[in-house]
């Protein structure tokens, strides 16, 4: 889990498959939670909170037999907006055969 330290849009994702060697025969599905902090006690982010719209077509971070993969179309996601200690769940749905995953969120500050 992770606090994002400004408000902020969401632009797109980047996903890397890094471990040495490199696995390229493995894929990765992920999904993202999102809740908003103040409140005590936190809520913490479940799948309920997820901002991913897959029923309108929103794509998850994937990764199937690549060492990369890169998406910046987030328009039918719920929201791609953060606010300053937004609290990000990362979700694994599913995965084979990955060695070291890295998910890059790419967030513009406003």
């Amino acid at each position: 889990m992770l606090v994002c330290p400004y408000a902020g849009t969401i632009t797109g994702w980047e996903i890397f498959e890094d471990s040495n060697p490199q696995v390229t025969n493995g894929s990765i599905v992920i999904d993202i939670w999102k809740v908003a902090t103040g409140a005590f006690p936190i809520t913490l982010p479940a799948v309920a909170n997820t901002i991913i719209n897959t029923g309108a077509g929103g794509v998850k971070p994937t990764l199937t037999t690549a060492g990369s993969s890169k998406y910046t179309n987030l328009n039918n996601w719920y929201t791609t907006s953060v606010a300053a200690n937004d609290l990000i769940k990362i979700n694994v749905d599913s995965v084979t055969n990955c060695g070291v995953i890295v998910l890059v969120l790419l967030i513009t500050q406003s």
